[in-house]
């Protein structure tokens, strides 16, 4: 059926894998913001030595066990200096997400009009193959009733023959416009 520029508007901002990697950017940036704001969370260890060795320190017996904890306190202004980064980066994966939108959507609409275009095409080759038909079908009529020459039902042949290919050149061109149409949503047709 028929497809509108609208229609493959939505398409495209909905499926296109680089505006989609774009998307996820700035998920990251949002989370890597809220995380930001959040002191780090604590670390515990256990280290145990002297397992399994040998003489008077063999066995578990003389194993000797360290447990720590450690959690990292932010001073001054530090955690608000890093809420400021990761807003900044957030915003940053915005604009970039909102660039690539508009590039998606640009092209999109170069590639639509492309296609029109090539629609267009097809129907003046249409056109162009119906004259070099009547042409022909009027000068064998003609060489049929001694009106003309038969050199003359050669000489049409040839631009009936030429319309033809345009018309098949015009087809393909459109079908591969509409597949660059399809590829801004990732798709094939």
């Amino acid at each position: 059926g028929d497809l509108t520029l609208a229609e493959a508007a939505a398409l495209a901002l909905l499926h296109n894998p680089r505006l989609r990697a774009y998307a996820t950017d700035v998920h990251i940036a949002e989370a890597r913001a809220l995380q930001a704001g959040l002191w780090s969370n604590p670390e515990i260890g256990l280290e145990v030595e002297n397992i399994a060795g040998s003489g008077r320190l063999s066995g578990v017996d003389a194993a000797e066990t360290t447990l720590s904890l450690a959690q990292t306190f932010p001073f001054g202004d530090d955690m608000e200096r890093r809420r400021e980064l990761a807003g900044v980066r957030t915003e940053l994966a915005s604009w970039d997400y909102e660039a690539e939108r508009l590039a998606v959507l640009s092209g999109l609409t170069r590639r639509f009009v492309e296609a029109l275009g090539a629609d267009r095409r097809i129907g003046l080759a249409e056109r162009e193959l119906e004259l070099a038909r009547a042409t022909r079908d009027i000068t064998i009529k003609r060489v049929e009733a001694g009106d003309a020459s038969p050199v003359e039902e050669s000489r049409v042949v040839v631009p009936v023959i030429r319309a033809e290919v345009a018309l098949q050149r015009a087809k393909r061109r459109r079908q591969a416009a509409y597949r660059r149409i399809a590829a801004s949503w990732g798709g094939r047709e």
